[in-house]
């Protein structure tokens, strides 16, 4: 079955018409221009789903930023996420926000990396 992206988007553009504030909509949205690699246009409706409060799309939100190549609203949106999560007991919240905020250089000014065992893992030693 062939996918039918422009109804799709068709379709949750006319329920975010009606319910303009439904994280779901603008989440699902995001999603699909995601998958047609349309960065810019899954950045944005993938922010109005967190705007909304989307307990998901923070990552999808993230690589959609960078996919756009959005430098800066890239380096906002992990300094918002660190601010908003830094502390968290919750290891895979903070295991998510690390992975997505230094995996592209200077996503962070000041942030640590890791060197380039992020950027070139087969120069590594291997692990013993």
């Amino acid at each position: 079955m062939a996918r039918q992206w422009d109804k799709a988007i068709a379709a949750y553009s006319e329920v975010i018409m009606l319910k303009p504030k439904s994280w779901e909509v603008w989440y699902k949205r995001g999603v699909i221009h995601a998958q047609q690699a349309q960065w810019a246009k899954a950045a944005t409706d993938l922010a109005k789903s967190l705007e909304f409060g989307s307990p998901f799309g923070q990552q999808g939100h993230l690589l959609a930023l960078a996919g756009a190549g959005d430098a800066i609203g890239y380096r906002k949106a992990c300094a918002e996420q660190l601010e908003k999560f830094g502390k968290t007991q919750d290891s895979n919240k903070a295991n998510d926000i690390a992975w997505y905020c230094v995996r592209f250089p200077d996503a962070i000014i000041g942030f640590p990396t890791f060197g380039p065992l992020m950027t070139s893992p087969a120069s590594a030693p291997p692990c013993s």
